[in-house]
């Protein structure tokens, strides 16, 4: 059975740094850009209060060991940018979800995302043997559909209407990589972020 802990992931642009009290004040300010939010999540979620009480929302799940929450930190900039997570943890069968993924608009279509990825995979696979790494993706999310094809993950289906949000039904499109693929996807992943 798998054995997940809190732990700092640190690559080229970014370090994956355990969520706490203190990355608070930061990521609420880095998601108050309304753009950043897919239609999945609430219309307000880029208001200080909802984001006060999403991040703690995660801490909780974080302290309680449910997930594990990242505050992602850009290397050159010294700067608190979005969050990431390992979560939906399937313990028995060696797998999980990566998920939970927002980044201010400055990095979008940069190499941080890749890197974020690059990192929270190799752990899995290399470290905490998964067999399987699933990624879900709201229907209306085409940014995030994009970057994970572009990184190799398979398409297994949809899910139909999965979220309701604000009265609206979502479909949650399902991605994995499993760990046979693995090396072909970490090949992939240093060559895109070698350039």
């Amino acid at each position: 059975m798998m054995n997940i802990q809190p732990l700092t992931l640190t690559g080229q642009y970014v370090c994956l740094e355990p969520l706490n009290e203190s990355h608070i004040p930061e990521l609420i300010k880095a998601g108050s850009d309304r753009s950043i939010w897919p239609s999945i999540w609430p219309s307000n979620q880029y208001q200080p209060d909802v984001m006060d009480k999403y991040i703690r929302n995660n801490l909780e799940e974080h302290m309680a060991g449910k997930k594990i929450c990242f505050a992602v930190k850009h290397l050159i900039s010294n700067r608190i940018i979005g969050m990431t997570s390992y979560q939906f943890f399937r313990l028995a069968h060696y797998g999980l979800d990566i998920g939970g993924t927002w980044l201010i608009v400055e990095f979008h279509r940069t190499p941080v995302n890749t890197e974020c990825k690059y990192l929270m995979l190799k752990h899995a696979f290399e470290v905490l043997h998964c067999i399987r790494v699933q990624i879900t993706v709201d229907e209306d999310n085409i940014r995030s559909i994009n970057a994970v094809k572009r990184i190799g993950a398979v398409h297994e289906g949809i899910l139909r209407n999965n979220y309701v949000v604000e009265g609206k039904y979502f479909d949650l499109n399902v991605y994995s990589i499993i760990f046979e693929e693995w090396p072909q996807v970490k090949l992939k992943l240093e060559h895109i972020l070698s350039r």
